[in-house]
Formats: C-alpha cells, structure tokens, sequence
C-alpha cells in the first residue's frame, strides 16, 4: 500500500487488503498532513480524517467549486419557493379552505357529493373550482407578482453565487490557453502565429506551444481491445491448475499472444505517425498557450460577441458564407479562406474528452437530434402507460369502491417514477452517444435533457391527459398529491437505501466470504471497481430537483400542496445527498462552476411556468375567459422576464486583476497539477518521461 509497491491491474487472484485500502483512499475526507501511505491504483492517501455531516458546505470547496454551489443551491432554491409559496399558495389555500371546509361543508369520504359542490380532493387537500370572479382576479394578479418575484429571486442568487462563491484563485493551464474550433488541418504553427500576429496583435514569442488534437478514436479502441485481451489471458492462467488443461488452452493462449502482438504493433504505428505530426490524424482543434494570462482575456474580450449570435452559431452553425461578406474589420477573425472559426477559453486539461475531437461540430448535432428524438418516444411510451391506467381509473366513477381509484392513482405515480428512472438510464447512455469534448459538457448535457424530459413526464403528461380526455378533476387530485408526495418520500429513500449500491455490498460480502474456498476469477482492477463507493452523480440530483421545482412553479395556482411538499422535500434530500457523498461515495471528479450556471439558466424558465399554470387554472380547470386580458400580459411580462435572466450573465471567472497581479506560465507551471500533454491519452507517455528526465 505504499506509494512506491507495484500496482498490477491484471494481477489474479486481486489482493483483497489492497482493494479495501483503495476503497479507503477513494472516499471524501481530509488529508492528514503526516500521511505517508498512499494507494498504489490511484495515489490518493488512504487514511483520512471523516468530514462530519453538519460541516459547513464551504469547507468542501477542496472538491471543486461544483459540490459547495449544488448545496448552497438546495438552500437558495427552498427559500425562493418558500417565498412563492406565500406569495401565490396561501391565499389558494385560504380560499379552497373557506369554500370546501366552511361554506360546503367538506365531506372527506363523499367524494361524488364534494365534486358536485366544485371541491376536488384527497385525504384532506383539496382545491375548488367554484370561485367568485374576485378571488380569481386576486389569484391572477399574485401569480402576475410572482413572476417578479422568481425571477428578481433567480437574479439574486445568481448574483450572489457569483459574487461571493469564488472560492479557489489558483491559476491552471486553462488561465493561459485558447481554444480554436473548426480551424483548417493544414495550417501549422507558423501559419497559427500569423494569425494571432495579425488579428490579435500577439506576437509569436509569447506564444509557448501549440498543441492540435488528434483523432485518436482508433487508438482508444485497440488500447481497450488490447486491455481486455490481457485480462482474458490472466485469468485462462489463473484457472490453470492441471497438465491436462495447459494443453487444451495453449491454443487460445497462442492466440490470444498474437492478437496482443498485432495491437501493439497498430499502436507503435499511431504513436510513430503521432511522433512525425501526421497531417491526417489531425481534428480542427488547436489548443494555443500564451505566455500571460493578460493576453488570453485580451483576445477573449475581442472575440465577444452577442448571447443570442453565440448560441445560435453555435447551435445551428448557419449563415457563414452570409456573415463573411456582411462582417467588419473588427469581425475579420472569424474567418479564414471563408471558414468560420471559433474562439473561447480552453477547457481544463482533466476535463477534456480527447476522443471526441474527432467528431464534426454537424454530426454533433445530428447525433444530439437523435438522441433527444429517442427520449421523447420513451416519454411518449410513459404517456400511454399513464393513459391507460388512467382510463382504468376514469371508469370506476360511477362504481362504488372508493380506494379502487386512488390505489390507481398511487399506480400511475408509481408508473411515472419507473419512467423518470428509464430516461435516467438512457440519457446517460445517449450523453456518451452525442460525443461531448469535456466531461463538463456531457454532464451538463444529462442534466437539462433529464430535468427537461422527467419535467415533461412528471408534470404536463398528467395534466395533458387530463385536458385532452374525458377525465375527471378529482382523479388529477389524487394524482398529484401522489407524486408530490412520491418526491417528498422515495427521492430521499432512493438516495440512502440506494439498490445498486446494495447489490454491491451483497457482491463485497459475497466474495470476502468465498475467497478461501475457491478461485476468484476478477483481476486486480476489476476487484478495485467492485470495492470503491458508487460514483457521486450530481447531475442526476441536479435533474431530480429541477425537475420538482419547475413542477411545483407549474402547479403552484392548481395544488399549492404540492408546492409546500416539495419545500420539504428539498430539506430532506439535501441532508440524503450530504450524507451519501460524505460517508458513501467515491471522491468525486473535479466539478467546475459552468455546471451550476447551466442549472441557473434552465430556471430561467419559471416565470412562464407560473403564469402557464396560473392561466391554465382559470381557462382549463374552471372553463372562465373573465381575466383574459390580465393572462396575456401577464405570459407577455413573464416572457421578457425569461428573454433579460437568460440575456443577462455575471462574470463568472476570477480575475487576477482584481488583486493586481500578472500571471506567467512559466512562473505559474510549477504550480499545475497536470497539463494538456499529460492528460492526453497519447502523449501521456512521453510527457511523464520528460517530467522525469527534467526531474533527475
């Protein structure tokens, strides 16, 4: 278990010490300053000091900005609704309160007596129909203010988590790299200096290197085919016991040896045509390092153009050959010989998916298409599903079981639940699909298409089934509290008492107990993967809350319950979350803070959400076009609302200007914990022995 043993990951039988200490090593803790022991696998300290769940969530900032934002977020987030809650929910309530309870005489088991009377309820919560046009006047101008208030609330805490979550200012190779998109393949560095010469005024001296990306998908496969060959043979040997069965497996070993040989060979050949700068393995990636910081801000501040011009670009990626003749002096760097390029800050060297340059910008796009396309006919499935559980529950109106329908109601929660667990996993699998270039990205991509496609299970496939069929209001009740109350209780419960990480305990046990009586056929690595905590998938909470809180804006005018569960449920989820990633899981991957932003702009939605529900309220539920006028400006305040939160962006990066001081790469490498060299998969190598080289 020292840092200096030898680590092995096809070893066989594994040496189950060394993958508990590793197991150790990869959970979230402090390093103590005298550690000495590190494991092997993935020199992290073994022994660490336990961080108390009650701990301050700033005292995580060492995970990366990502973890203490998502936390502070929870908090940020119950307080708004809490806010909008009083505001739109307890005059609904007051006023259900006065019609149902009071004037109607609210009978709890009399459902067929309390439709009549307008009062649609279950176990107690209720909401009425029957309102007069003043109390529906009222409600409208709140939900009017509440559009205000969310979205004055979203620009205070986007205000204050930029402003006051900075937590780290330490430089990395990001701070001084620039990163070029679809730039042409046969420029070399030369030509890459000329033009950062003649556009940005850069001289090529503080240029420190170039690096073009290369597509090294190929590569990737046969180093993949060749770890899975070598993982066959060590366990056929391990399984050798007997003259007789060395004899009948020389064959598949014979094979095995050359299909190891012909991999090494492709991947000697890569290497070598890596080595001379082939100009056919080249992507239309360029990754520039600038000697000072300065210079990269300088040029990222020339390249700035509109929100909406950046995201259609480059989203849609139209109109270039418009735009090369329209563009000014200022705009000549966007394009050369008629090709667009694009400039922005490089992303973080472990962040980089380096497979993927390889993929065009337009067979991105293609393959998201794709991918969205498929999840959108599983909630289509989910749909029909949930349609004909309803129509089983529709049918029993005139029957005389009470329970029968809100045991049908508890179904087509739980059938909605098992849906929004469907997508999970799938748009997990189609995130890997759309060809991502960093981890961030991909991780951003699984949270707003999960929040996106479970808001739109969860919250409007009830509500559309009920607005395009027959059914009765007091069923969408029933419904709903259900799966207000399905979040309220199963998403906790879900995230402490976690199957798959019970069938792994189960597995851990399992074989603890048998390695005595018989031959363990897992490899060294495969045993590591088994013992270490789950994986900390924070965009699966971040989904999981998004998804909620816009259901809970939605419906706050029709079931204002559902919002004040959810508030409850916020509490409980983040001391589930806390205590998973403090004494469960696996130390997380570094998270930056664009994964938070991305989540701020998706809430950017909220205020038509109110105003969508609160309109639907009136003209679907209670079928009255009184407030119609109020509705339409009250959508038109609330669309411009959404169209200023999205425009509008705080500056998210730390400057060192503030603190007047002038970064040097060179000054500031000794400091990097890694580089873009070292990071990628193919000059990995080289780069280590170069370090060592300069080390001795």
């Amino acid at each position: 278990m020292n840092q200096n043993k030898q680590y092995n990951p096809y070893a066989l039988p594994p040496d189950f010490s060394l993958a508990q200490a590793h197991a150790k090593a990869k959970q979230v803790g402090y390093q103590t300053q005298n550690e000495q022991e590190y494991c092997p696998c993935c020199n992290m300290a073994i022994n660490k000091i336990p961080i108390g769940v009650c701990e301050d969530i700033i005292r995580l900032q060492f995970l990366g900005e990502g973890i203490p934002l998502f936390f502070q977020s929870i908090k940020l987030y119950s307080i708004l609704l809490l806010l909008i809650f009083v505001l739109v929910g307890i005059y609904n309530i007051i006023t259900t309160s006065d019609l149902c309870y009071k004037e109607y005489h609210f009978n709890l088991m009399d459902s067929q007596e309390n439709e009549e009377q307008g009062c649609y309820h279950f176990i107690g919560v209720a909401y009425t129909v029957n309102k007069t046009e003043l109390q529906l006047t009222i409600q409208a101008v709140l939900a009017f203010l509440g559009t205000f208030l969310v979205t004055g609330g979203l620009f205070l805490i986007k205000w204050f988590q930029q402003r006051n979550l900075h937590y780290s200012i330490n430089s990395s190779p990001s701070d001084f790299t620039i990163l070029l998109r679809n730039y042409p393949y046969i420029h070399e560095r030369q030509q890459i200096e000329q033009y950062f010469m003649k556009y940005f005024n850069i001289n090529p001296s503080s240029i420190v290197k170039i690096i073009r990306p290369l597509n090294i998908q190929d590569y990737m496969n046969d180093q993949k085919k060749k770890n899975e060959k070598l993982q066959e043979q060590q366990r056929i040997y391990a399984l050798m016991t007997r003259p007789q069965e060395v004899r009948e497996k020389n064959d598949i070993l014979n094979k095995l040896m050359l299909d190891i040989q012909v991999l090494d060979k492709q991947i000697s050949l890569f290497e070598q045509q890596v080595t001379l700068n082939n100009l056919y393995q080249r992507t239309d990636y360029v990754l520039v390092t600038l000697q000072e910081e300065n210079l990269v801000d300088q040029i990222l501040e020339t390249c700035n153009q509109s929100r909406w011009y950046e995201v259609m670009m480059d989203q849609v990626g139209c109109c270039d050959k418009l735009l090369y003749y329209l563009n000014n002096d200022k705009q000549q760097w966007k394009f050369i010989n008629g090709q667009r390029i694009y400039i922005r800050r490089a992303p973080e060297p472990l962040d980089i998916i380096w497979q993927n340059f390889n993929t065009s910008h337009s067979e991105k796009r293609c393959k998201r298409l794709l991918a969205l396309s498929l999840n959108f006919l599983v909630v289509l499935v989910g749909a029909f599903v949930v349609y004909g559980i309803s129509y089983t529950q529709n049918q029993t109106k005139s029957s005389d079981s009470f329970y029968v329908k809100y045991v049908l109601s508890a179904l087509c929660a739980l059938a909605i639940l098992i849906i929004n667990q469907i997508l999970e996993l799938l748009i997990k699998i189609t995130s890997k699909y759309e060809k991502h270039t960093t981890y961030t990205n991909e991780t951003r991509s699984v949270m707003v298409t999960q929040t996106i496609m479970q808001f739109i299970n969860t919250a409007l496939v009830p509500f559309g089934l009920f607005i395009f069929t027959d059914f009765d209001q007091n069923n969408l009740a029933v419904s709903l509290f259900f799966i207000f109350l399905g979040n309220l209780i199963i998403l906790p419960i879900l995230e402490i008492f976690d199957p798959l990480y019970i069938i792994k305990l189960i597995k851990q046990n399992q074989i603890l107990k048998e390695q005595d009586k018989r031959q363990i056929i897992l490899t060294q690595q495969q045993t590591h993967e088994l013992f270490e905590g789950p994986d900390y998938r924070i965009a699966d909470k971040y989904s999981t809350i998004f998804k909620s809180i816009l259901m809970s804006m939605f419906y706050v005018c029709i079931f204002p319950y559902g919002m004040m569960l959810q508030i409850v449920s916020l509490f409980l989820y983040y001391w589930a979350c806390k205590y998973t990633l403090l004494r469960r899981c696996s130390y997380p991957p570094t998270i930056n803070r664009n994964l938070n932003d991305s989540t701020l702009q998706l809430l950017g939605i909220s205020p038509i959400l109110i105003s969508a529900g609160s309109a639907c309220y009136q003209f679907v539920l209670i079928r009255t076009y009184s407030n119609l006028i109020l509705h339409i400006i009250n959508m038109i305040i609330s669309c411009i609302c959404v169209g200023s939160y999205l425009y509008f962006r705080f500056e998210s990066k730390v400057t060192h200007t503030e603190s007047a001081l002038c970064l040097n790469y060179f000054e500031e490498r000794k400091k990097f914990s890694t580089d873009y060299e070292k990071c990628n998969p193919i000059t990995m190598k080289q780069a280590q022995f170069q370090q060592q080289y300069k080390l001795e």
